[in-house]
C-alpha cells in the first residue's frame, strides 16, 4: 500500500512480491518512503508493481517487470527501481490492475502497458511498451481491473477493452472493437463485471 503525502513524497507499507528486497525485512508494517522519484500527485498500485504521476505529468514505475508492468519497452526478471515511463507525458490520471497500468493524458488519450495474460514467468517484451488505446478520444476518466479497462468519454459514452497488447495471444488490441455504453457519469471496473451510473435526474 502506498499514498502520496501533501509534500509530494510517497509513503508505503509492505512489499511488492518476493523479489522486492523489502519482503526480506523483519517487520513489514513499518512505513517507508519511496526514494529516487520526483514529487508525486497520484499513485496507482498493482500486485507486484507501482506507478506514480508527478506534478509535471510524467509517470514513474517500479517493482517486478516480468509482464512489462513498468512500461520501459522491455520485460525483466529482476525487481527494478523507479524510473520514468518513456513516451508518456502530460498525464492527468493513472489507474492500475494487478499487471496492467493505464494513463489518461490531458488531451483525453489513453495509453496502457503490461498484461495479465501469458505464460507464468515468461518475459513479455511486447507488453512492455505503452500503447495508445484505439477508438478512445476525449476520455475524462479511466478504470482498470484484472483483465480489462474502461474509459468514460466526454460525450457520456464508454469504451472498454481487454488488458494487454493481445487478447489471449490471438487478437491484437489494435484490432479489438471496444464495447460502447451511453449517458455515463460514473464508472467502476471489477474483476468480472463493470458498473456504470447515469447522470442524476434533473429536478423539477
Amino acid at each position: 500500500m502506498c499514498l502520496v503525502k501533501p509534500n509530494g513524497s510517497v509513503s508505503c507499507i509492505g512489499s511488492l512480491g518476493f523479489l522486492d528486497p523489502k519482503s526480506k525485512n523483519g517487520d513489514k508494517s513499518d512505513p517507508w518512503t519511496l526514494e529516487g522519484v520526483p514529487p508525486a500527485v497520484e499513485v496507482a498500485m498493482g500486485s507486484v508493481h507501482g506507478c506514480i504521476r508527478t506534478r509535471g505529468g510524467e509517470v514513474w514505475c517500479w517493482g517486478q517487470n516480468v509482464k512489462g508492468e513498468l512500461g520501459r519497452g522491455r520485460a525483466s526478471s529482476a525487481f527494478e527501481k523507479p524510473a520514468i515511463v518513456p513516451s508518456v507525458s502530460n498525464v492527468a490520471q493513472l489507474a492500475s490492475g494487478p499487471d496492467y497500468t493505464c494513463a489518461r493524458t490531458g488531451e483525453g488519450r489513453v495509453l496502457c502497458w503490461g498484461t495479465p495474460f501469458g505464460e507464468g514467468g515468461k518475459l513479455d517484451d511486447v507488453a512492455a511498451k505503452p500503447i495508445e488505446i484505439p477508438d478512445v478520444r476525449d476520455a475524462i476518466d479511466i478504470s482498470v481491473a484484472s483483465m480489462g479497462a474502461c474509459a468514460t468519454i466526454a460525450d457520456g459514452t464508454v469504451r472498454c477493452w481487454n488488458a494487454g497488447p493481445r487478447v489471449n495471444a490471438v487478437k491484437p488490441l489494435e484490432e479489438a472493437d471496444p464495447t460502447k455504453l451511453q449517458d455515463v457519469a460514473e464508472l467502476s471496473v471489477g474483476v468480472s463485471a463493470s458498473w456504470a451510473a447515469p447522470p442524476p435526474a434533473a429536478e423539477n
